[in-house]
């Protein structure tokens, strides 16, 4: 949209300093800047007033658009969703690792993937061990550890897994626990729905 604001009749040289001014120039100014003025106020209300309605059921995204604009109007996709979790220290048989409350809707794929599961030289498990996921205190997988391994392998008990906004995801250590199992990185990749 082109503005309707016209400047050309203002005079900004006017009034002249020190000089004998016509009464009708500052009229004429005043009356071009009103009118200005006016012509802005409705632009604006005008932009200010518009909006896009969807009704009815969407099932794709839309483009709506002329020669100079276009407007996308995603309806629904994916964004990644990454949860880090660090736990220092050796930790005692069964012992809750870390606790987190969902503020979205967040899905993971078949086995967590693409998630990661680290511990740092020095750190690694003496005989193989377990890490429990679970969702409001059911089990929805787990992180396996074999003896002498800094990587953990995850396992999903559905091939995807939906934890909604409210749900608590709590890790739990191994139980038995392991004398030298210690400073556990989880990195948990989903993806956010909306």
């Amino acid at each position: 949209m082109t503005s309707n604001i016209n400047t050309s009749g203002i005079n900004v040289n006017f009034p002249v300093q020190g000089g004998n001014n016509s009464s009708q120039t500052f009229r004429n100014n005043s009356s071009n800047i009103v009118a200005n003025f006016n012509t802005a106020a409705t632009e604006i209300s005008n932009i200010q007033n518009k909006y896009i309605q969807l009704t009815g059921s969407i099932t794709s995204n839309a483009i709506i658009g002329s020669s100079n604009a276009n407007v996308v109007i995603q309806t629904t996709g994916t964004q990644p969703y990454d949860i880090a979790v660090y736990v220092p220290s050796t930790y005692t048989s069964g012992q809750v690792l870390s606790q987190i409350q969902f503020a979205r809707t967040v899905t993971f794929a078949n086995n967590f993937s693409p998630s990661l599961a680290y511990l740092p030289p020095g750190s690694y498990p003496t005989g193989s061990v377990t890490v429990g996921i679970s969702k409001n205190g059911t089990s929805i997988g787990s992180i396996a550890f074999a003896a002498g391994a800094s990587s953990g392998v995850f396992t999903s008990v559905n091939t995807t897994t939906t934890i909604n906004s409210g749900d608590i995801l709590v890790f739990t250590g191994p139980n038995p626990s392991d004398p030298t199992f210690s400073y556990l990185s989880i990195t948990l990749s989903g993806s956010r729905v909306f």
